[in-house]
């Protein structure tokens, strides 16, 4: 899944590969995404909400930016799971991983949106793992460094 259409040559690489365009800052998104997949693929036992997007500035960024990256970086997650969640539960657990950023646990410096929001989805998967983790979902949260991707370019 990503919002580009090159997902979707990417996807016909990769023997049984599947991709899908969506815009992952708007929750119809996701429970689009959720859908489509156990429609055509069966039930989710494992989502990996991985979308997310670097905003260099400080104090004076702009409010579309922050609202941008909130939405991707934080929110992405916490819709996923609203839409993933429920599910997994009434078949007895599932897997959940978040890919936060190691900015999630220290800081970024030169980018303030991204440090809150990273921090927000560290918080997003404890909140789950403490509420959920005795019911069968096991979360997780990758925290990486910087990876060579076009977001970091």
């Amino acid at each position: 899944v990503d919002i580009s259409p090159s997902v979707l040559q990417v996807a016909q690489q990769v023997p049984g590969g599947k991709g899908l365009v969506a815009d992952c800052t708007q929750e119809a998104e996701l429970q689009r995404i959720v859908t489509h997949t156990e429609t055509t693929l069966g039930p989710i036992d494992l989502f990996v909400a991985n979308a997310g997007m670097m905003g260099y500035g400080e104090l004076s960024i702009p409010e579309a930016t922050w609202d941008k990256m909130w939405r991707l970086n934080v929110m992405q997650s916490v819709w996923a799971a609203k839409h993933v969640i429920p599910k997994m539960l009434a078949r007895g657990g599932g897997d959940f991983i978040i890919t936060a950023s190691a900015a999630g646990l220290l800081t970024q410096i030169g980018s303030l949106p991204y440090a809150i929001t990273k921090r927000a989805a560290v918080s997003t998967a404890e909140w789950l793992a403490i509420t959920y983790g005795r019911r069968g979902i096991r979360v997780a949260c990758l925290c990486p460094q910087g990876v060579r991707t076009a977001m970091v370019k």
